[in-house]
């Protein structure tokens, strides 16, 4: 069973490295008790940003692709758990494009049912400057 914590611990001059090479390195961001609230995967020209509850599930996650030199929110996944069993009872994906278009599906595990509904919408909220290293703020609010 995974221990829910990091395999290896890199110290932050060894991520700048990889960060100035382009090689694919994680960040955990944490609260001020210390516990991980945020994990930030970045490789090839993605950010993938897991935000985690207090049992360090991930219950919502943002993916941005670089786009023109700038960082586009493309997908943003929420995942609700059941409180008793901590099993992922439900997901609910949201896949943007900057032209507006939005794509909507939804999963229930309970009773599989799968709903989708396509829409536009203003994408402006989307877009992120390319955040310089160890400054993620921009990217890890929640409430886009």
């Amino acid at each position: 069973m995974a221990k829910q914590r990091p395999i290896d611990v890199m110290t932050a001059e060894d991520a700048l490295k990889l960060h100035q090479s382009d090689e694919a390195y994680t960040v955990v961001i944490k609260d001020s008790e210390g516990s991980p609230r945020n994990l930030v995967d970045i490789a090839n020209d993605t950010y993938l940003v897991s935000f985690l509850d207090d049992l360090k599930r991930v219950y919502l996650a943002y993916q941005f692709n670089v786009v023109e030199g700038k960082l586009f929110l493309a997908f943003a996944t929420y995942h609700e758990h059941d409180a008793e069993t901590g099993k992922e009872i439900e997901k609910s994906v949201y896949a943007f494009k900057p032209d507006g278009s939005l794509y909507i599906e939804k999963r229930d595990y309970i009773t599989s049912e799968v709903a989708t509904a396509n829409n536009s919408i203003d994408v402006s909220g989307n877009w992120e400057s390319l955040p310089k290293f160890g400054c993620y703020e921009s990217i890890t609010k929640e409430n886009r």
